[in-house]
This record gives C-alpha cells, sequence and structure tokens, in this order.
C-alpha cells in the first residue's frame, strides 16, 4: 500500500477517498492514481476554466473514469491497470492529458460527471424469474434505472445463465427456462453513452478486469433489433414516467430495479414504499416488481460481503403485494450466493 502523499491537505476529498482505500488494502491502482492527480494538481487546476478545479469534485473515482474517457474519445484504449502500478506510470498518463488540448476539454468536460457503472450478470437473477413467471408468454417490461440499457436485450440468452441456479432449481423439477423480452424500455436520468461506461468500469478488488462488460455490449447491440428502447426521464417524476411508458409499450407486465432505490431516496425514507406508487401505476394486474438494491442488504457474511436479497412484489388489484424472496446476490449483486427453492415456487 502506498504512502499518503504530502501534498494531499490540498484537496481533502481526493485525500480522505484515496485514505479509505488505502485502508481496505485493494484497488491499490487507483491509490497511485489519485496520488498522481494530488501531484499534478496544481497544473491542471490552472487548465480549468475560471472558478473550476479539483475541489469540485464530489466522487473521486470518477476521476480516472473521466481520464479514462478522453482517452477513449481520442482514439485510445482502455486503460491496462495491471501495467499501471505506481504514481509514476500514473503522472506520464496526466502529462500525456496536459499536452493535448483535445484530451483534457474532454477530461474537463466530465471532471464531475457521475459514474455510469453496471454490472450486466446482475440481470441472472431477473432472467430465472420471468422465465418461471411467464414461460414463453408475450411478456413487456420496464428497466427503471437502467444505466447503459443493456439488460432488458440479453434476457433470454445464454449470456445470463447460470449452470448452478440451474442445479439448484433442478431438485424441484424446473427446467431453467429463460424469458426474452416482447418489448421493453430502460429509463434512467443519464443518456446512453457506452464510452462512458467503459470509461466508467475501473477496477474493484473481486474483478480486476471485466470482460464480461464488453462482451455484453456487443451481444445487446446484436439482439436488440428494435424491441428495446430507452428514454431519458427522471424516475422521481411519478406523473411523467407513466406518461413515458405509455407511449412506448401496449402494458408492463414487470419492472426491474437494479441499484436505485438508495440513490433515490435517504434509507430512513422507506425506499421501496416510496417507489411503490409509481410501480402500481405501470404494472398491469397480475404484473411483478423485481427489487434488489441497497435498500435490501442484509448484514455481510463472515467473508465481509454484503448480501442482497432480491424482492419480488406482485399487483393484485391495484395495489403491491409482497410475493416472494428467490434469491440472496454478493459480489456487487451479480453472484447469487443462495437460492430459495421455497421461495421461487412462490413466483
Amino acid at each position: 500500500m502506498s504512502e499518503r502523499s504530502p501534498l494531499s491537505h490540498k484537496y481533502p476529498i481526493i485525500a480522505g477517498y484515496r485514505d479509505r482505500i488505502n485502508k481496505w488494502g485493494d484497488v491499490d491502482t487507483i491509490v497511485q492514481f489519485l496520488d498522481a492527480v494530488v501531484d499534478t494538481g496544481s497544473r491542471i487546476d490552472q487548465r480549468l476554466p475560471e472558478g473550476r478545479n479539483l475541489n469540485i469534485v464530489k466522487d473521486p473515482g470518477g476521476l480516472v473514469a473521466a481520464v479514462q474517457y478522453a482517452n477513449l474519445k481520442t482514439g485510445g484504449k482502455r486503460f491496462d491497470y495491471f501495467n499501471l502500478h505506481t504514481s509514476a506510470d500514473w503522472t506520464a498518463v496526466l502529462e500525456s492529458l496536459l499536452k493535448s488540448e483535445e484530451r483534457f476539454q474532454i477530461f474537463a468536460d466530465n471532471l464531475d460527471r457521475p459514474q455510469q457503472v453496471t454490472s450486466p450478470k446482475r440481470a441472472i437473477a431477473l432472467n430465472y424469474i420471468l422465465g418461471k413467471r411467464f414461460g414463453g408468454q408475450e411478456v413487456y417490461g420496464v428497466d427503471a434505472g437502467c444505466s447503459a440499457n443493456l439488460a432488458l436485450p440479453l434476457l433470454g440468452s445464454d449470456f445470463l445463465r447460470s449452470e448452478q441456479v440451474e442445479a439448484d432449481l433442478a431438485v424441484d423439477g424446473f427446467q431453467g427456462s429463460t424469458q426474452a423480452v416482447t418489448l421493453g424500455l430502460g429509463i434512467d436520468v443519464n443518456p446512453v453513452d457506452v464510452d462512458w461506461l467503459r470509461a466508467s468500469d475501473w477496477p474493484l478488488p473481486e474483478n480486476m478486469v471485466d470482460t464480461t462488460l464488453e462482451e455484453a455490449i456487443t451481444l445487446a447491440e446484436l439482439r436488440n433489433v428494435g424491441q428495446i428502447s430507452f428514454a431519458q426521464a427522471d424516475l422521481r417524476d411519478h406523473d411523467l414516467i407513466p406518461k413515458v411508458v405509455n407511449q412506448l409499450l401496449p402494458e408492463v407486465n414487470f419492472v426491474q430495479t437494479s441499484f436505485l432505490l438508495g440513490r433515490l431516496y435517504k434509507p430512513e425514507n422507506q425506499p421501496e414504499q416510496q417507489f411503490c406508487p409509481l410501480v402500481e401505476k405501470l404494472l398491469t394486474d397480475g404484473g411483478i416488481w423485481i427489487n434488489f438494491d441497497t435498500t435490501t442488504a442484509i448484514p455481510s457474511d463472515v467473508t465481509g460481503q454484503s448480501n442482497y436479497e432480491v424482492r419480488v412484489w406482485e399487483k393484485i388489484g391495484r395495489k403491491l403485494h409482497y410475493l416472494a424472496t428467490p434469491f440472496l446476490l454478493t459480489h456487487s449483486q451479480v453472484t447469487i450466493s443462495r437460492v430459495f427453492t421455497e421461495e421461487f415456487k412462490k413466483i
């Protein structure tokens, strides 16, 4: 682990973030990156427009995305994090940024842009839930907070299958059915920008290079032949969203939310209950809502990993009613760590 840079007091938010990562003892390349940012910070600040400097950054992790995005947009490739071991390595990257007017301008324009992170494999749970519930019927659905809108096109594909999950479910006779979407709509407050998604995909402790992201992007583009739409809208607007959905879908059989409610509402304000009225407006009678994010987290296991319940709600009449919790997820909500077969039967 790296020692703290003597200049880090100049950028307290960046320094605090860097020290937290250093304490965890992982993602050391990002620690080295933040040290390099601090050491070249004065020169970066001098180039930024008046009134802007590195202290406006609310999410220092997004600095990596801004640098990488500038690189991608000027013909560069994604960074090879394995070969960026030291702050000197990263300083060379920043020096290149400072020397290019075009690259620096792109960096400056995206300096405080929120990261857009997605884990396409999160939709594995959704894939099996829809297969159990609808079994090959025509299905219309909404991915609320869809990020780059990859999940809906991938439904029904081998990309979202899991041999272990199917083995667990086969004990009760489930044949591993999955479900493609007839028509679907992804909604997010941010525009779809695949390069920003790539830039935001910086290394995590469990997965230093996520090759599945590129595979998912390619496969989603191939599979989406016009049946999946996207709308940029604020999901807190419960009057606008139903109008948007009604223009694009004849009905809504399911709504998925993944890592959304924790961003929209404070935990003490009962996020699921806050979002229920919108889901009730969208779903047809008998439709289901699948939710998993920080609001469904349960205490960490012995490995220190957070666990997330996949909760399924059903609309009966005009109201949502809790139906089942068929899966437990870990590792950024990607790995299905537990399959609750009795709960799965209820879907």
